[in-house]
């Protein structure tokens, strides 16, 4: 369980890009196997729709994100959640994003 409040005395505002986004968090999942859940230590592959994955790293972390995962034959789909089903408001998610960005950005 990661606590992403503990570096919000020491927050720094985001001016990396995309690719560089993209790579520090692909770099986060990959050292951090051990402390995820049982699905990345079976070789999950991720799939993401384009406009998914820009979506994931350029919306701004003040606003909350709804996406859908779906697991299916070893491969984890990351989708667009479409307004049908009622989510839950997890207030914290909005808290954790700038805490979560710096993380990746190394900040």
């Amino acid at each position: 369980h990661f606590d992403l409040n503990t570096a919000k005395e020491t927050e720094k505002p985001f001016n990396g890009t995309l690719k560089k986004s993209s790579e520090n968090f692909f770099s986060w999942i990959t050292s951090n196997v051990e402390n995820l859940t049982e699905i990345l230590k079976y070789g999950t592959k991720f799939v993401f729709l384009r406009n998914v994955f820009a979506k994931l790293f350029r919306i701004p972390y003040s606003y909350a994100l709804d996406l859908i995962s779906m697991h299916l034959n070893g491969i984890v789909y990351l989708l667009n959640y479409k307004n049908g089903y009622p989510v839950p408001e997890v207030p914290e998610v909005c808290r954790w994003g700038p805490k979560f960005k710096q993380y990746l950005t190394y900040g």
